[in-house]
């Protein structure tokens, strides 16, 4: 995990919470989603609405640890990598689902907000790459799927925080990198 970070901290600036650029970059929003990360089918029309790392929100900067795809309100969405299920909540748009990966993603903590979980999906369930773990909520216009990457010290998945987060397009691109 160290190597990922660092090459994180090469490739992409915004990583480091510490830094705080003048404005918010612009150049990702309502981009067309490239399908990327596998978690919504291939034919499902989406936009790629926010970036990892510092943006404006509400007229401050705020550190967004994740990206934001935009699809609408009940879109599948499926596990990107096999894991377990450390917390599930059914919440509406304030729901989701945090899996720690198995095998080399083990203490890297994925999580999926702003969507319902599965019927039948508990804490403890193994779930396999590809499998439905959800829908998204509807969150009327801003309706998105969250999701993020987080690299933790120990069991705990609560012990994410921003300074724990990496880029989950670097991450992904990186799995062989990330497996060292």
């Amino acid at each position: 995990p160290s190597i990922l970070l660092e090459a994180q901290r090469r490739l992409h600036a915004k990583f480091d919470v510490a830094r705080k650029p003048n404005k918010a970059p612009t150049d990702y929003k309502n981009q067309p989603w490239d399908h990327t990360l596998p978690f919504l089918d291939k034919d499902q029309v989406a936009e790629f609405s926010s970036d990892f790392g510092w943006r404006s929100l509400w007229g401050r900067r705020d550190f967004h640890g994740g990206i934001d795809v935009m699809a609408p309100a009940g879109t599948p969405i499926k596990a990107i990598t096999d894991g377990k299920i450390v917390y599930t909540e059914d919440a509406g748009k304030n729901g989701g689902v945090v899996i720690e990966g198995l095998d080399k993603h083990k203490g890297h903590f994925f999580t999926y907000w702003h969507m319902t979980p599965g019927r039948g999906w508990l804490k403890g369930d193994v779930i396999r790459k590809g499998q439905k773990i959800g829908t998204l909520a509807s969150w009327g216009s801003n309706t998105h799927l969250h999701y993020a990457v987080h690299i933790s010290q120990g069991p705990n998945y609560k012990a994410r925080t921003d300074k724990n987060a990496v880029h989950p397009l670097l991450y992904h691109s990186n799995l062989k990198l990330a497996s060292n």
